[in-house]
């Protein structure tokens, strides 16, 4: 299930749309059917509605909610696409009831506001409301870091694939769920992401000299556990009050420099994205 948001705005790119549309045809030759709603940046895409999607490719209506009936496992997918970019009212108050004796997914872009009083702009809806529907669960897009919301009933923000900047760190993946007997009994993060983000912290706050950043650089490094599996892009950060900051910014160069030999020093598939 694809809950929303894999092309971003106005991007034409027919080759990354074909190579989506083959990769969701291997998932049909392996037997495995995919349900997609369109989000607040696919409504933007005029060619992303014209992909040629495989049978087994569910995309559903933007026009209103929809539900597709799986017989052979006992499920019901419910699910609604952006009609457009700027999506205020709550679409999923409209979604149907549950179906009797099936297992209902609501697959939708929505934004969960945390407080009563604060009304996010896309979709909004609350908790409350998603547990009271009566779904078994909610797969929700729109939100790029990985939270579950809620328990039985479920409301799970797996998150993006991929992060796509320094502002989202962290491994990145999908959310792997089992059913047995009509309950969910496990909701497992995947990690999937190609590129992981890191940002470190370094307090360089009271240093006297230069060569005192260096080492707290290195601990600072060291302490982090960076993944040794994948490419890695490291914002190191230096913060913090000192009288060096004019030497600092004036030998920036010469401290990346340093910061680069102390990530090559770590192994792996290391880069400096900003020191």
């Amino acid at each position: 299930m694809l809950a929303g948001d894999i092309f971003d705005g106005q991007v034409r790119n027919f080759p990354t749309g074909l190579r989506f549309v083959r990769r969701l045809s291997q998932l049909r030759a392996a037997g495995i059917d995919v349900f997609i709603v369109f989000g607040n940046h696919d409504a933007e895409n005029k060619f992303a509605s014209q992909l040629p999607f495989a049978e087994g490719v569910h995309l559903f209506s933007h026009r209103k909610a929809e539900t597709v009936m799986l017989d052979d496992v006992g499920a019901a997918i419910h699910g609604r696409s952006f009609p457009k970019r700027d999506v205020t009212e709550n679409i999923a108050a409209e979604y149907p009831p549950p179906r009797a004796g099936f297992f209902n997914v609501g697959l939708c872009t929505q934004r969960v506001r945390a407080k009563k009083n604060i009304m996010p702009p896309y979709a909004p809806c609350s908790v409350e409301q998603l547990v009271n529907h009566g779904y078994h669960y909610w797969a929700l897009g729109h939100v790029h870091r990985r939270q579950v919301l809620h328990a039985d009933p479920w409301v799970v923000y797996p998150g993006n694939l991929q992060g796509r900047n320094a502002k989202e760190t962290g491994a990145k993946g999908a959310t792997l769920v089992e059913v047995v007997d009509g309950r969910v009994v496990r909701a497992d993060h995947c990690t999937l992401d190609a590129v992981r983000w890191e940002v470190i912290e370094v307090d360089i706050g009271g240093v006297t000299s230069l060569a005192e950043v260096t080492p707290l650089v290195r601990a600072a490094v060291e302490s982090a556990l960076l993944p040794q599996d994948r490419l890695t892009a490291v914002r190191v950060r230096l913060a913090g009050t000192t009288t060096r900051h004019g030497d600092l910014i004036a030998q920036r160069g010469v401290i990346d420099d340093e910061i680069e030999t102390l990530l090559a020093a770590q192994g792996g598939d290391l880069w400096l994205e900003k020191g």
